[in-house]
């Protein structure tokens, strides 16, 4: 949580990550506690698009137009899709979404949302 900058009050949600994280990772005998649970073969790949607390973007509202910056927390299992994450908004709350872009990459920003110095938003 110090590495990443998490505030105290979200020791539970990172908690609830790294059990997470252990859970689909191999142990010290080589085995993957999740592979033995379920007899299936383990997928890490919803841990590997974002890291924890990474800033987001998700769509706010009904019409999808506005978007809202956010922390990752991690996959959502058992909610939507595989692709579906765990993601706390600035009002604290937890919200599960699957259609979400990172904050800070170049190729693709929002201007809207953290605007450009000398250059102007879209019209909406």
């Amino acid at each position: 949580m110090f590495r990443v900058g998490c505030a105290s009050k979200y020791w539970l949600i990172c908690t609830l990550y790294v059990i997470g994280l252990f859970d689909v990772l191999a142990n010290s005998k080589d085995l993957i506690p999740a592979s033995i649970v379920s007899g299936e073969v383990t997928d890490v790949s919803f841990y590997l698009s974002f890291r924890f607390w990474e800033e987001v973007f998700v769509p706010d509202g009904p019409n999808n137009k506005k978007e809202v910056l956010g922390r990752w927390c991690g996959p959502a299992h058992n909610v939507g899709d595989v692709l579906t994450y765990w993601i706390l908004l600035p009002n604290d709350r937890l919200v599960a979404r699957s259609n979400i872009r990172r904050a800070k990459d170049s190729l693709f920003p929002n201007r809207r949302s953290c605007p450009v110095p000398g250059i102007e938003p879209p019209p909406p």
